[in-house]
């Protein structure tokens, strides 16, 4: 059963998503005040559900066959939030025009191999429920 702490995680995230969504839908401030909700809401749901994951994982065992899966795919997106957070002060913090490819690029390509090794990890661990079949 989740707790309580959960709970609060996916209200605070689905709030600030219903908030990032209508400002960016009624149009506040413009072109300027659309661009900063949606990167500001974004930025906020990938980093909170980050650290929900790495969390998650650390309850698990970061070291152990299932939550070593949720550990890397936490990894992957902490890089994604990083990205996304370097890209929002650039954008509307800084004001600048983002280069193509730039820093924040890196941290987003980095989430692929971590999200990908967990998948695969996954796979692994629970390969005894599950099984395999050989390619013919």
């Amino acid at each position: 059963m989740p707790s309580r702490y959960s709970w609060f995680l996916v209200a605070a995230v689905l709030g600030v998503v219903a908030l990032s969504a209508t400002l960016v839908f009624a149009g506040v401030g413009g072109e300027r005040g659309v661009v900063a909700a949606a990167d500001i809401g974004e930025m906020i749901a990938v980093g909170v559900s980050a650290v929900a994951i790495l969390r998650s994982a650390a309850k698990l065992g970061s070291r152990t066959s299932v939550g070593r899966p949720w550990l890397l795919i936490g990894v992957g997106a902490l890089m994604y939030a990083i990205g996304d957070a370097i890209w929002t002060v650039m954008e509307v913090g800084l004001r600048a025009d983002i280069a193509y490819p730039g820093i924040s690029d890196i941290f987003y390509l980095l989430e692929y191999p971590f999200v990908a090794a967990g998948i695969l990890s996954a796979g692994l661990a629970f390969r005894q429920l599950v099984p395999m079949r050989k390619p013919i």
